[in-house]
Order: structure tokens, then C-alpha cells, then sequence
């Protein structure tokens, strides 16, 4: 099987001369300016490990880019970015069932999945007369880098493979044996499979919702920057967007390694 969902996030150019000298590296811990120590290496250093990481995501098929005619921009924004969440998986399962003649039949559908493959890719689109080879360190290709980020943090899916992997026993009912088939069966776990992909898709939605309102749309800058993207996906997250599989998802919650993952590029 697999699930594709899709999603678009905007951004309008505002308040250009505000922002363009601010310009925050490495997890907002250095700001470029006349007062950082080493504006431009700590700078050029990161906008180069950002390209390389965009030429590595371009070459991947997880990332692209797109620039529209500046005279015909087709949203109500100068760039934005959709977002493509998809989820491959395989498995085995097995189906009992009891109860008398005549009575409804209490149905126990068991999956075991053999394979889970999740997978997110952006495709970000932006005016022409931007400049093309450096678009990622303008303040438009910088914000929708963040609606990048929020998609790509590992945390993700790391928890799409989690909530899938762990659908356990799905007690369902059913009329009589004639009902109980192999299609019936594999609708009802494609069901359980679809409603936590759902899931994932709304988080992120409402991540990168709740990143424009903290930046009007890209024309401010990210109050407490490090602290947005660092709590990505933890469990103070997913309370505040009451995530709707919150307690199938402590388990791994509460690793080291969901907790310690970062994101794949400086940000």
C-alpha cells in the first residue's frame, strides 16, 4: 500500500528592510550582524552547509524547487512551499472470530507489518527574479526553508514508523462469517493505517500554521528560534495539538534517541 497526502504553506514578502540584516545561524545561536563576532565565516559557513544539504535533498527527489514569473504569481503569496507525506507498508495478519449462530460475531484482526517506509518530500516555489544559485540565504528562501525543517525533522518519521508498527489487535464485529473476508480484513487495517497518517499530516500542518502566525508570514523574526524547532514532535508538542495518538506514541517519546534527534541541516 501507499498513502500519499499533500499540503501547501505560504509566505508574503513583508517588511523587507526590516529583516534583510537579520539573518539567524545555527539554531538562532548566532545572529549575523555589525556586533557578531565573525559575521561573515559564521555565515558563509552555514549557507554553504545548507547548499550542499539542498543539492543532497534536489539529487534525493525530497526537495525541489521551483521559480513562477514574477508578474503572475499564482497564490496570494510571494513563495511558498506544498508538502508531499507518504507511507509505504506491507503485511502479514491473521483473523478470528466468535460467537454463536444467529448473533453478531466479535472479529480480532491481528496485523504484523513486514515493511514501513515513510517518507516526506517539499517542493518550494518562489519569484523569478530572485537570485537562483542563492535563494536559500535570502529572507523569502529562508522562511520557507523553515516549513522545510518542520517536515524534515527525523522525529517525524520516526513516529510514523512507531504508530504504524504498533497497531495492535483491531476488535471489530461483524454480522455473519460471510462478512468476514480477506478484503474486508485489509480495509479495516488500511483504515487504522490511514487514520494515524492523517494524524501526522494535520501535525505538521498545524507546526508550520503555527510557525506563520509566529512570523506573520515570514515578515518578522522567530522569537526563541531554537526553542520552535528543538521541541518539534516532543510530547510538549503533540499535547498542545492534542495529537489524537498521543498515548500510542509515549513508548518512544520517551527514548534517547527521539529526544536527541536533530534536525539534517544547520538551521
Amino acid at each position: 500500500m501507499l498513502l500519499s497526502i499533500v499540503s501547501s504553506h505560504g509566505r508574503r514578502i513583508a517588511c523587507r528592510m526590516l529583516c534583510l540584516f537579520l539573518l539567524l545561524c545555527l539554531a538562532g545561536e548566532f545572529v549575523c550582524s555589525e556586533e557578531s563576532p565573525e559575521p561573515s565565516s559564521t555565515c558563509n559557513t552555514r549557507e554553504q552547509e545548507v547548499a550542499v544539504w539542498i543539492e543532497k535533498a534536489r539529487n534525493s527527489g525530497c526537495l525541489d524547487v521551483e521559480f513562477y514569473p514574477a508578474n503572475k504569481r499564482p497564490k496570494p503569496f510571494d513563495g511558498w512551499t506544498d508538502f508531499h507525506l507518504s507511507l509505504e507498508y506491507k503485511y502479514n495478519h491473521n483473523v478470528r472470530w466468535k460467537g454463536t449462530k444467529g448473533k453478531v460475531l466479535d472479529v480480532s484482526i491481528v496485523p504484523a507489518f513486514t515493511t514501513i517506509k515513510p517518507s516526506i518530500s517539499h517542493m518550494i516555489k518562489l519569484p523569478e527574479n530572485i537570485e537562483r544559485d542563492q535563494w536559500h540565504t535570502s529572507v523569502l528562501g529562508r522562511h520557507e526553508l523553515d516549513h522545510v525543517a518542520i517536515g524534515m525533522h527525523p522525529r517525524l518519521m520516526m513516529l510514523a514508523t512507531h504508530l504504524v508498527k504498533n497497531i495492535g489487535r483491531l476488535s471489530r464485529t461483524a454480522g455473519s462469517t460471510s462478512e468476514v473476508t480477506l478484503k474486508w480484513a485489509q480495509e479495516e487495517i488500511n483504515s487504522a493505517v490511514d487514520a494515524r497518517t492523517q494524524a501526522l499530516h494535520s501535525l505538521v500542518v498545524i507546526n508550520n500554521e503555527r510557525l506563520d502566525s509566529l512570523t506573520r508570514h515570514g515578515g518578522r523574526d522567530l522569537v526563541e528560534r531554537g526553542a520552535f524547532f528543538e521541541r518539534l514532535y516532543l510530547k510538549e508538542n503533540l499535547d498542545e495539538v492534542k495529537f489524537r495518538f498521543l498515548g500510542e506514541s509515549m513508548k518512544l517519546l520517551d527514548t534517547k534517541e527521539y529526544q536527541e534527534a536533530t534536525l539534517p541541516f544547520p538551521h
